[in-house]
């Protein structure tokens, strides 16, 4: 689990941090970092819920088979959100989203195998190499996120938060 949660956020953010920005924030810097934020959060809390209802649904489910699957949507979410975070793609940005990328399915690709079992059962996860059926859901909802994550970026594109966020200090 902490392997991805490395992959995702903190080798990216380490060499995403060398790219020079001198551009300065216009508007207010707090409905910006909220606009471009809670997208993302919400594209990852909304994996991890589907994957709960499914939980739910399911009679004599193993809670481990669906942590498990928790991680992956959440670290397939994270993905998607590293690629936005990654816009404008230049050749730097688009070395550290791929490299990433690559390393993430290539884990979980020995993961759902169950090759490496020993590996594996270091860092919490459970081989599906027996059920197809969880790969399918991980991988349906991986695919609704995409479409989902643009919508929610546009929608708070949209939102006119100086408002709210004025209210507050007032």
């Amino acid at each position: 689990m902490i392997m991805f949660e490395v992959l995702i956020i903190g080798i990216p953010a380490f060499f995403l941090s060398f790219q020079p920005n001198d551009s300065r924030v216009s508007g207010n810097f707090i409905s910006y970092v909220i606009k471009k934020s809670l997208p993302s959060a919400l594209l990852m809390v909304l994996s991890v819920f589907v994957v709960e209802i499914f939980r739910m649904t399911t009679p004599n489910a193993n809670k481990e088979i669906f942590d498990t699957m928790g991680i992956y949507v959440l670290t397939f979410a994270g993905l998607i959100n590293l690629y936005i975070t990654c816009k404008p793609l230049n050749k730097y940005r688009s070395f550290v989203f791929i490299s990433n990328a690559l390393l993430v399915v290539i884990i979980s690709a020995i993961a759902f195998t169950g090759v490496l079992e020993n590996i594996i059962s270091l860092v919490s996860l459970l081989p599906f190499k027996d059920n197809l059926a969880n790969i399918l859901i991980i991988l349906l909802i991986t695919l609704a996120n995409i479409p989902l994550s643009l919508g929610l970026q546009k929608l708070f594109e949209k939102l006119d938060l100086t408002n709210i966020i004025n209210k507050k200090k007032a």
